[in-house]
C-alpha cells in the first residue's frame, strides 16, 4: 500500500478557539483545524473529560416523536439535554449508523448503563481472489466498539464475534460502529483506486493511555488515505493505536461549544463536516469538573416511553 502521509498544518491561531489563559476549562478539548488532510481535529484526555453515548430517541420530546422530526448534528440544540450541555465546553459528534428509522441505532448502543440496541452481526463476505489480504476473509460490517466504564475510562476494541462483548456490562456507555480503520497502530483498510468512493468521515481514535481524539473531514477523502494519516506517528499523522469510523456522508459532523462564561469573541458553536442528515445517536465529551452529566437530566418522555 502506498502510504499517504500528511503534515499537520494549523489553519488559524488557536488562542481564541481553545481559550488559553482566559478560561482554563476550554483547554480540556483541544480543537485544531488542519488543511492537509482537510480535517477538524479534537483531542482530549479521559482523565479530564467525560465521554457519553446518547440515544436520540430517548432525548426527543413527545412532539418531536409525533412529527417524526429528525435530529442531526446541525440542529442538535433543539434537544433540551444538548442545549444544557452546550452552555459549557462541549464536543458533540454523530454516533453510529441508523437502522430502520433515523433515530433507531444500528448496532449495540448502551447509555447510562441501559441497553438501547443490540449487536449487529452482519458481515461482509470474503473475496478469496482479492489482492488485499483483509478482503480474503469475512469481516463484520460494524467492527468497532467504544466502551466507557463508570470511572470514565474509555477504550476501543475490535469486534470479531460475540466473545468481544465479554464484560460489556461494565460499560456505562457503549457504541458499536465501524469499520475499524486502524488496529494496533497499523492501517486496517485496503488501498483504494482513485476512482473509488470519496466521502466525509467522522472517526474516533484511541491514542494510548487516556488520550482520545475525534477527527471529522471537512472535504471528501478516500478511506485508505484517512487511515494512513490516522496511523502515522505524530507529527506526520495522528498516532492512533486503534480507530473506528463513526459514520460517513451527510451524517458525519461535529459541534463544539465554549463555556458560557468565556467572553473573548464569539463562543460558537463551531461546526465541522456536513452533519446535516438525521442520526440515531451522539457521542458527547465535556469536562468532568463541569458539575453536569448528560444523563443527569431527562427530556419530557414521549408517549411510547411512559
Amino acid at each position: 500500500m502506498t502510504r499517504h502521509v500528511f503534515a499537520l498544518a494549523c489553519a488559524a491561531p488557536l488562542l481564541a478557539l481553545t481559550g488559553g489563559v482566559q478560561n482554563a476549562r476550554a483547554d480540556i478539548i483541544k480543537r485544531t483545524p488542519l488543511t492537509e488532510p482537510p480535517v477538524q481535529l479534537y483531542e482530549f484526555s479521559t482523565g479530564q473529560a467525560r465521554m457519553e453515548v446518547l440515544a436520540i430517541g430517548a432525548l426527543k420530546t413527545t412532539e418531536m416523536q409525533e412529527s417524526n422530526q429528525g435530529i442531526s448534528v446541525r440542529n442538535a440544540r433543539a434537544l433540551s439535554r444538548i442545549e444544557e450541555l452546550a452552555r459549557r465546553e462541549m464536543l458533540l459528534v454523530n454516533g453510529g449508523r441508523s437502522g430502520s428509522s433515523s433515530d433507531r441505532p444500528d448496532g449495540l448502543l448502551r447509555s447510562e448503563g441501559r441497553l438501547a440496541s443490540w449487536l449487529n452481526t452482519q458481515t461482509t463476505p470474503a473475496e478469496p481472489q482479492s489482492a488485499c489480504a483483509l478482503r480474503r476473509v469475512a469481516r463484520p460490517q460494524l467492527s468497532g466498539l467504544l466502551c466507557v466504564d463508570e470511572a470514565g475510562n474509555a477504550s476501543l476494541r475490535k469486534i470479531n464475534d460475540k466473545s468481544a462483548l465479554a464484560g460489556i456490562e461494565m460499560c456505562s456507555h457503549a457504541l458499536q460502529a465501524g469499520p475499524m480503520v486502524v488496529e494496533q497502530g497499523r492501517p486496517a483498510v485496503c488501498e483504494r483506486e482513485p476512482r473509488e468512493e470519496w466521502s466525509h468521515f467522522s472517526v474516533l481514535c484511541a491514542q494510548g493511555a487516556d488520550r482520545m481524539a475525534v477527527a471529522v473531514t471537512n472535504k471528501p477523502m478516500q478511506l485508505d488515505a484517512l487511515a494512513e494519516w490516522l496511523a502515522a506517528p505524530k507529527p506526520q499523522g495522528l498516532g492512533c493505536e486503534n480507530a473506528m469510523v463513526l459514520n460517513n456522508g451527510p451524517m458525519a459532523g461535529a459541534m463544539y461549544s465554549l463555556p458560557q462564561s468565556y467572553q473573548v469573541g464569539t463562543r460558537g458553536p463551531f461546526f465541522a463536516g456536513p452533519g446535516k442528515a438525521p442520526v440515531a445517536s451522539f457521542v458527547v465529551v465535556h469536562p468532568k469538573d463541569s458539575g453536569y452529566r448528560a444523563g443527569a437530566s431527562r427530556a419530557k418522555p414521549s408517549a411510547n416511553q411512559r
